[in-house]
């Protein structure tokens, strides 16, 4: 294969990848139920500073195998989505793929 071509492989891969990461990012927003702006503290112990966040709240259900006919008990949790308006998971931000990422596999 050419190198172009092979350039042109990487960059639709990590087109590919990163339109994946961004529909599991839109696929957790809907098991939301409530979406909360709040501020957090950031930073070294001693240089701190106040951001702006996205909180998420979503239910988990859960059912005892040894009662099976009782009703599940709900859990809520919660989950930092965004700081400063960079997309999160938790408190890592998001990686997004570019063609160097991707190896000469092809």
């Amino acid at each position: 294969m050419s190198q172009l071509k092979i350039q042109k492989n990487k960059i639709k891969i990590a087109e590919l990848l990163n339109k994946n990461v961004d529909l599991a990012y839109a696929m957790r927003l809907k098991s939301a139920y409530k979406i909360e702006d709040i501020e957090i503290e950031i930073g070294p112990k001693n240089d701190r500073r106040k951001v702006p966040a996205r909180m998420m709240h979503w239910y988990e259900w859960f059912q005892d195998e040894d009662r099976p006919n009782e009703k599940g008990i709900r859990v809520s949790r919660k989950n930092i989505i965004e700081i400063d308006g960079v997309r999160t998971d938790g408190y890592r931000k998001i990686q997004y793929f570019t063609p160097d990422d991707i190896n000469d596999a092809l």
